[in-house]
């Protein structure tokens, strides 16, 4: 069997952005960080962060640069000297783009947390890469921004044929695919793991075509979204003498006492493959992790 290593991989979405407005910048002793949502179809939106860790002027931080052999060079340089990096060396951290016609720019992740706070708005359409890990506190994944680019993209998720930008690629350690789900292991860099589900969209991808051993570590193309759930509240309601009647998905009924409408109480994680795009030799025993799961799941 192999050594386990982390697990990780992209995402790229085109959306709207939701709830960055209220959002104020949590600080830690050593790191700040902004999470906010973007709205990537009618019924689904993700979540996102941006964070970054404090830094004084003698930290280093990782420039890059293209030397005379055309290879792409990294090194380090204090976190003091980036305004005044030499020609050709870019910051490794969060690339931004403020305005559609604007120019990229390179930061810092902790310089990122507040320039995304200080320039976009909830309803603003922009372009996201983001970062994939495993969130072993909530148990699925977290997506963490690396570039957020303000895109002049016209949006409409009413429109019956839209169709939403939500691609990216993700390792993880076969588990078994059966009854058009496809379930794998993905690890952190502290050989932590979360079991994550995928739905197969059997248009493209079938359980027959995971065609591998348990422990197989494999990358799969995926989409994700949060669907809100929905559940009716009712509120007092004052007389209203118009005698209008609200209509429509979110419209309220009135009632005896007051009014019913549909309230949001949570949401619901989707996960997609559409497909396998890679797979190494490793493979990883997931035996001690599936009898911990397995120990959980068992009542006392």
């Amino acid at each position: 069997m192999s050594e386990i290593k982390a697990t990780n991989g992209f995402l790229s979405v085109t959306g709207k952005i939701v709830g960055l407005n209220n959002k104020t910048i949590k600080e830690y002793p050593k790191s700040k960080s902004l999470r906010f949502g973007i709205q990537t179809k009618r019924d689904g939106i993700i979540f996102v962060e941006a964070s970054g860790y404090i830094k004084n002027d003698d930290d280093k931080i990782l420039v890059e640069y293209v030397d005379e052999n055309k290879k792409k060079v990294t090194e380090k340089v204090p976190y003091g000297d980036r305004f005044f990096l030499e020609d050709g060396r870019t910051i490794i951290g969060t690339k931004i783009k403020r305005t559609p016609e604007g120019e990229v720019e390179s930061v810092t992740d902790i310089e990122g947390v507040e320039i995304i706070k200080e320039t976009f708005r909830d309803g603003q359409t922009v372009f996201l890469n983001l970062s994939v890990e495993p969130d072993t506190y909530f148990k699925n994944l977290k997506f963490n921004v690396k570039k957020i680019y303000a895109s002049s993209k016209e949006l409409n998720f009413e429109d019956e044929n839209f169709v939403a930008e939500n691609h990216g690629r993700l390792w993880l350690s076969y588990l078994k695919a059966e009854d058009m789900v496809l379930s794998g292991l993905s690890f952190n860099k502290k050989s932590e793991a979360v079991t994550l589900n995928f739905d197969l969209d059997t248009k493209y991808i079938k359980a027959e075509d995971f065609d591998f051993e348990q422990g197989k570590v494999i990358q799969i193309e995926f989409e994700t979204n949060m669907i809100p759930q929905y559940e009716d509240a009712v509120v007092e309601d004052k007389k209203d003498k118009s005698g209008f009647t609200p209509k429509g998905k979110y419209a309220s009924e009135v009632i005896d006492g007051g009014r019913r409408f549909p309230q949001i109480t949570g949401y619901e994680d989707v996960l997609i493959c559409t497909g396998i795009s890679n797979a190494k030799e490793d493979v990883y025993d997931l035996t001690p992790f599936l009898e911990v799961e397995n120990s959980e799941e068992e009542p006392f």
